[in-house]
């Protein structure tokens, strides 16, 4: 993010909880093509669920995970684990975002009201998946690698600023070294 300064590094041994600290992102880089790593990786979209706009349409050649999408997308398909829109009237927390739920996830999804207002690389609007402890917004880059930011919730009160920077930090940090 411009401007970060880290305050370390770690694997496992993180010694903050994701999300408790307001002023600090953890962001994970993932290259899960290796082996079996890819049927478990952590995809755009949470395409194990039905949602009432677009998600992961036109992406067989965008993403080496296709396969993996399409296969996850078919059994929401089948088992219909639906996404709802919450009402409006408890849905204004965050300018410009609606509140998607499912009884099969504990918290929820923000994404634009207006879906075409940002898109990530797949075509697809932010999706910030919240729990009660934190946020977290996977981005596909096309090439094999998912970044996974997790962050504190309120972050989302400037989600526009937030998304824009994310996207610029991992622009910044992808391009190739000469």
């Amino acid at each position: 993010m411009p401007g970060f300064v880290p305050h370390g590094i770690g694997e496992c041994e993180l010694k903050v909880a994701p999300g408790s600290d307001p002023n600090s992102i953890q962001v994970h880089y993932k290259y899960s093509l290796d082996g079996r790593n890819a049927e478990h990786a952590r995809l755009e979209g949470s395409p194990t669920f039905l949602f009432p706009f677009p998600v992961n349409k036109n992406i067989k050649n965008n993403t080496p995970y296709f396969e993996h999408y399409k296969k996850r997308s078919e059994l929401a398909i089948k088992s219909r684990y639906p996404a709802s829109k919450i009402p409006d009237q408890s849905n204004n927390k965050y300018e410009g975002l609606d509140r998607y739920e499912s009884p099969l996830l504990p918290g929820g999804w923000w994404v634009p009201k207006d879906t075409s207002e940002y898109k990530t690389k797949l075509g697809n609007p932010p999706m910030f998946v919240c729990s009660s402890s934190f946020c977290i917004l996977t981005l596909d880059q096309g090439n094999g690698w998912i970044v996974e930011a997790i962050f504190n919730e309120s972050a989302l009160e400037d989600w526009r600023t937030f998304f824009v920077q994310f996207n610029e930090s991992i622009d910044k940090i992808m391009q190739p070294t000469h």
